[in-house]
């Protein structure tokens, strides 16, 4: 009986020593969770400045894309600007070079004209031989006669494009040469868009044109139903073959008088597409 009450109370220590044992690494992990908890606190804390401060700066960047975006603009229209300014101050320049050249020019068909009559008067047994004129000029009268048929090129394919642009249907842009009617087709498209308003859509248009055409089909933008579009009286007359609603004379803002307002409502098949 004393053996058996030994080696049970030898068991009970045991277990008393495993059960201090596990109670202590029970206790170290509890103190372990703790430590995590207040870890993970403070990293949850962090993790929410970060995101916050991601947000602050997502929103600046933003801002700044925009205003880098606008400083962009502006200083391609200030560049617009001065190429402009420039073209001013060389073409004045110009105008005052070309009146002399002009004026020289003149006094060369006059002397021209005197060697011309006074080789006349010369007795003929002086068979007088007209020299060449100097080379300098002929080189400078073969520039500027390049320069001007360059120009009047540029002017009549501008003319051209111009009224290719403005053909009611466009079925004259196919007439043009082919270099030509990708440019005439851009035309058009400013053209119609100078006259137009696609209305109705909520957040309006940005034109890349500018004019009294422009400002009108701005006027009249809101007067179409939603994806309709309405044209001015002008606009639609050029249609041929387009079906149209008058909508009647309407006050305009900016205008003395009402405006002819029509809503398309169909456009004839284009025979250049």
């Amino acid at each position: 009986m004393k053996g058996s009450v030994g080696e049970l109370e030898r068991a009970v220590a045991t277990l008393r020593r495993q059960l201090s044992g596990t109670e202590a690494r029970a206790g170290e992990l509890q103190a372990a969770i703790a430590q995590i908890e207040e870890q993970k606190a403070e990293v949850a804390g962090r993790l929410t400045l970060a995101q916050q401060e991601a947000a602050d700066l997502a929103r600046l960047l933003e801002t700044r894309e925009r205003e880098l975006e606008e400083a962009r603009q502006q200083a391609d229209y200030d560049m617009f600007l001065d190429a402009v300014k420039q073209r001013d101050a060389a073409t004045a320049e110009a105008a005052t070079l070309l009146a002399a050249s002009l004026d020289g020019l003149e006094q060369v068909d006059r002397c021209r004209d005197q060697v011309t009559a006074a080789r006349a008067r010369v007795h003929r047994r002086f068979n007088p031989v007209v020299p060449d004129e100097p080379e300098a000029f002929t080189e400078a009268w073969e520039r500027l006669t390049g320069v001007v048929r360059r120009q009047l090129d540029v002017r009549l394919e501008d003319e051209l494009l111009d009224a290719a642009a403005h053909d009611p249907l466009g079925h004259a842009i196919g007439q043009l040469p082919v270099h030509l009617q990708q440019a005439a087709r851009r035309r058009r498209e400013d053209v119609l868009a100078g006259s137009v308003g696609v209305l109705g859509s909520g957040s309006g248009r940005t034109y890349s044109v500018i004019g009294d055409t422009v400002n009108l089909a701005a006027r009249i933008e809101g007067l179409a139903p939603p994806g309709g579009v309405a044209v001015s009286a002008e606009t639609a007359s050029r249609l041929w073959g387009a079906t149209t609603q008058p909508l009647g004379d309407i006050e305009v803002k900016g205008r003395n008088a009402a405006v002819d307002v029509h809503l398309l409502l169909s456009l004839p098949p284009d025979k250049t597409e």
